[in-house]
């Protein structure tokens, strides 16, 4: 199957692009392998299978990076770490919009 997400981040005039990554191991370095390899915007990553946050559970946590940065997150509701998502996507949308207007 085509990568999508790759395909569309590829395109000369693409959208901000943000990847997700659920992750049992490593998880820094498998999504700064993606967030590259995809030349994603942004990579929001999370490990899974452990005793708190990932499937499943009411909470969650997030590692977010972007080409020349990094946020964490911390364990929260899922509904607030959406919300949390949202205003740090923004933010750096804007970040992006504004350096590219320069």
């Amino acid at each position: 199957n085509p990568d999508i997400l790759a395909g569309v981040a590829a395109l000369p005039q693409g959208p901000f692009t943000v990847g997700f990554a659920a992750e049992t191991q490593q998880l820094e370095e498998y999504a700064l392998k993606k967030l590259h390899a995809k030349r994603l915007d942004m990579i929001a990553a999370n490990l899974v299978g452990g005793e708190s946050g990932g499937f499943d559970r009411a909470d969650n946590a997030l590692l977010v990076f972007w080409p020349d940065g990094r946020r964490s997150l911390p364990m929260m509701p899922k509904t607030a770490l959406a919300d949390a998502l949202a205003d740090l996507i923004l933010e750096r949308y804007l970040a992006q919009s504004s350096s590219q207007d320069s």
